[in-house]
């Protein structure tokens, strides 16, 4: 049986992620996963790359890598966001699989 879940994190829990860095830091970005089992790993790894697309989006796009500070701006961004939406949805095998892959 399925569990009942949220079918979107609406708004991705990513709003005032990094306001020195995003456009508009009250930005939001809707995630759907109500087709994934994210209690299974691949439907959590699934879900992990969406949430991953959608930092790219709202921390603005990744910046050219020789402008560094602007490029650790941006990852600090993405990294805030996938941590506040992964630790929001509560969800063990999602978080543990965004545990072994943060920083890559």
């Amino acid at each position: 049986m399925k569990p009942i879940l949220p079918t979107a994190i609406t708004a991705l829990i990513l709003c005032g992620a990094a306001p020195a860095f995003a456009a508009d830091p009250q930005a939001a970005v809707t995630v759907r996963y109500g087709d994934l089992n994210t209690t299974a790993p691949a439907g959590a790894a699934a879900l992990l790359q969406r949430i991953d697309q959608a930092t790219l989006v709202l921390c603005g796009g990744r910046p050219d890598v020789r402008a560094i500070a602007e490029f650790q701006r941006f990852q600090a961004c993405r990294a805030a966001a996938r941590g506040r939406a992964v630790g929001e949805l509560g969800q063990p095998m999602l978080a543990a699989l965004a545990n072994h892959t943060a920083g890559r």
